[in-house]
């Protein structure tokens, strides 16, 4: 069996076994979570301190990690606590991030330890879910099965062809919860232009072998015509154009039986893909996004208005969040053809031109808005690594030096989930003429520690 509390690093580490000739394990309880949601339990550990003339050492030390705990859960700063913890008969040390630690002394014996240099006592420690160890995901589109070299994605999706997501199999990850992701992206497109901004997603539960996560702008009904242009999606974009002070059903889309069942009645972040001039005029417009039955008008659904101001200057936006469809769909086959619409309006008095490429549907499973600051860029070879485990979010040079954190992100984590066929989609934009450029591409590696409610 082992059991132990540790912090820290190198020469910063500080390491309490409770498994050894000064602190002998007599019991341990481990928590259970109740439910996947709860986020803290509560394990008993029953130990006996001891040693000539060392225990006073070893008390030190439980105080160090007790006022460790107290320091980074209450300011958020300096190491982690974790309690590991290696159940008899298993090959597994699992970890738990603790929250709390209290040591009390059993009263029959606490008061003898400076003479007799023992003490019994109990650790009641909080902490979060048991964590396995570190482990990395085998990756899998058509460009590669099971890969854990770095897997290649594109910058869309589209017939040309190009892949913009990962596959994850349902038996890649393991345990009986959600688990945060570390996601490792690194620029394999060898141009001058820097990357300032990515978006990363889960699909879990909108059928992720059969969803199609792109809408192509060439394909919907109402739009002002084609341009062909390689560096844009399927290798065309089009024009729509929003009146002044109205609002005009602009473009929509067929959505089949099918396509209705694959999105199961999940909300998708839709983000409008924009064209050569960052949209040219598709900024100061209203955008409304509605839900009809096919070849009807009447809205099933309809969005509040979407304003994309003039200082907006990223070539992909935010349109919101919108329920497709807004109601269950289960195994009764409670779908049928839909049409989805795209609405718009300048908020100006004469028509505006909006050059615009694709939209991308984005499953709020797990969604995630990277953007560099500080003048802060990915350029060719360097990395991004979004560490959802360690809460960590830096670039760094591809081999691990030159780390900076000067990143945010928009969005919750993302959780994967035991034993679901999964995918994680990407897109990037940059600061060249072409911002969305659909030919960079990068690798991808993930990792993930299982989860246990119980051990």
């Amino acid at each position: 069996m082992i059991c132990y509390f540790e912090y820290g690093t190198g020469t910063a580490q500080v390491h309490l076994d409770l498994t050894n000739t000064e602190i002998s394990l007599e019991e341990i309880n481990p928590g259970a979570f109740a439910t996947p949601s709860q986020e803290l339990t509560q394990t008993a550990i029953r130990v006996t301190v001891s040693g000539k003339p060392n225990i006073y050492d070893t008390t030190q030390t439980i105080g160090d990690i007790i006022n460790q705990c107290q320091v980074v859960n209450g300011r958020q700063i300096s190491y982690r606590v974790y309690l590991y913890y290696q159940p008899a008969g298993q090959d597994t040390v699992y970890r738990a991030r603790c929250r709390a630690i209290g040591f009390i002394p059993d009263p029959a014996s606490g008061q003898y330890w400076k003479i007799q240099r023992f003490v019994k006592g109990e650790f009641q420690v909080i902490h979060e879910i048991w964590e396995g160890a570190l482990t990395q995901i085998p990756l899998t589109n058509p460009y590669a099965t099971n890969d854990t070299t770095g897997l290649r994605v594109d910058n869309t999706t589209d017939a040309t062809p190009r892949y913009n997501y990962v596959a994850i199999d349902s038996l890649d990850v393991d345990g009986d919860a959600p688990a945060p992701v570390k996601i490792e992206l690194t620029n394999s497109y060898n141009d001058a232009n820097n990357v300032d901004r990515i978006f990363i997603g889960l699909n879990v539960w909108s059928t992720p072998g059969s969803f199609v996560q792109v809408l192509e702008a060439e394909d919907a009904t109402g739009t002002g015509g084609d341009v062909v242009n390689a560096g844009y999606s399927n290798g065309k974009y089009t024009r729509i154009t929003p009146p002044g002070g109205a609002i005009a059903a602009t473009v929509f889309w067929n959505l089949s039986a099918d396509d209705i069942k694959y999105m199961g009645g999940n909300q998708f972040h839709i983000l409008m893909r924009l064209g050569p001039t960052l949209g040219a005029d598709a900024y100061d417009c209203y955008y409304y996004l509605y839900l009809a039955n096919d070849g009807r008008l009447e809205p099933v659904w309809l969005s509040d208005p979407l304003y994309l101001p003039a200082s907006a200057s990223y070539a992909m936006e935010d349109l919101g969040v919108i329920r497709m469809p807004p109601w269950r769909v289960d195994e009764a086959g409670l779908t049928q053809p839909m049409d989805f619409y795209m609405l718009a309006y300048s908020k100006d008095a004469t028509a505006q031109n909006v050059d615009f490429d694709a939209l991308h549907l984005y499953p709020v499973d797990g969604y995630r808005d990277i953007r560099p600051f500080a003048a802060l860029y990915i350029g060719f070879t360097e990395r991004l690594v979004d560490d959802m485990i360690e809460d960590e979010l830096y670039q760094d040079t591809g081999a691990g030096t030159g780390r900076c954190n000067t990143i945010a992100a928009l969005g919750n984590k993302i959780m994967l989930q035991p034993g679901k066929d999964q995918r994680l989609y990407f897109v990037a934009l940059d600061d060249g003429a072409l911002p969305g450029d659909v030919n960079r591409t990068w690798t991808v590696k993930a990792y993930y520690r299982p989860r246990r409610l119980a051990l």
